[in-house]
């Protein structure tokens, strides 16, 4: 089942309706392909950088390019921010379901590239309009690794309403 979660926020759900979270979770590796549906699949994931011996990590929009062995992570930037000057970086997209204790995280660690808009990343089916005014770059990743794992929860049986009324 590769749908994505919901992501609700902080509070989504009423505290005093959480399940308690059960002994047998399954943490599973997920497939290569399984991991490049999961990330065609989302528009904004988390970029990680390292900028003065310090972890960087931001959200971006993003557009994957290609497919298999070819495929590229697309991402406006500007000019003097953090990525700039990045050779390698880390990025990650999820989706956590906090109320079923489930979800799943597909990891890409990638070599950088930097074009600037003139000359663009050669990947014209990237179109991926920036959220936010001032991009005049694009980084282009391309793959090293690429995994992922998804957490399930086993099934857990809820209290009957009649508990609550």
């Amino acid at each position: 089942d590769l749908r994505p979660l919901s992501s609700g926020g902080i509070g989504s759900q009423p505290v005093h309706m959480t399940p308690e979270r059960p002994v047998e979770d399954q943490l599973v590796e997920l497939r290569r392909d399984e991991c490049l549906a999961l990330l065609r699949q989302a528009v904004v994931g988390r970029i990680g950088l390292v900028v003065d011996d310090f972890a960087v990590i931001v959200p971006v929009g993003f557009r994957t390019v290609g497919d298999g062995d070819d495929m590229v992570i697309a991402i406006r930037a500007r000019s003097g921010s953090a990525a700039d000057h990045a050779a390698t970086a880390t990025f990650q997209v999820d989706a956590v379901d906090g109320y079923h204790h489930e979800g799943w995280s597909v990891l890409v660690r990638a070599r950088v590239e930097h074009h600037l808009d003139e000359a663009g990343p050669a990947l014209p089916e990237a179109q991926l309009v920036s959220w936010v005014d001032g991009r005049d770059r694009w980084l282009v990743l391309r793959p090293v690794t690429i995994s992922g794992r998804r957490l399930r929860a086993a099934d857990v049986e809820l209290p009957s309403l009649g508990a609550y009324l």
